[in-house]
């Protein structure tokens, strides 16, 4: 199991069915991108840091991991949102558990 959290934020008059099921879509979206929980942590950790600002000190694994939750974010948004559909200023907030 992960040490994230996702919370869909948000999205204007969702059901708390519909709200769980994208939040779980979205999860197991980003969980499959990566072979472990402790890949899927230490990617989004390093993609933290790096959004806030620490990018210049990245090394090169570093960056790829970085890059390579951002992809598996993508993806998992999009996923998430499947079967929504609307919600322009709808977002998926992940954070540390």
């Amino acid at each position: 199991m992960s040490q994230l959290t996702v919370t869909l934020k948000d999205f204007p008059d969702i059901d708390d069915r519909n709200k769980e099921l994208a939040e779980r879509k979205f999860m197991q979206s980003l969980e499959k991108s990566f072979p472990n929980a402790e890949a899927l942590l230490a990617a989004f950790k390093i993609f933290q840091d790096a959004s806030e600002g620490g990018d210049a000190n990245l090394t090169g694994p570093e960056l790829q991991q970085a890059q390579q939750f951002y992809k598996a974010f993508d993806k998992a948004r999009q996923a998430g949102f499947q079967h929504l559909g609307g919600g322009e200023e709808a977002y998926f907030d992940v954070r540390l558990a």
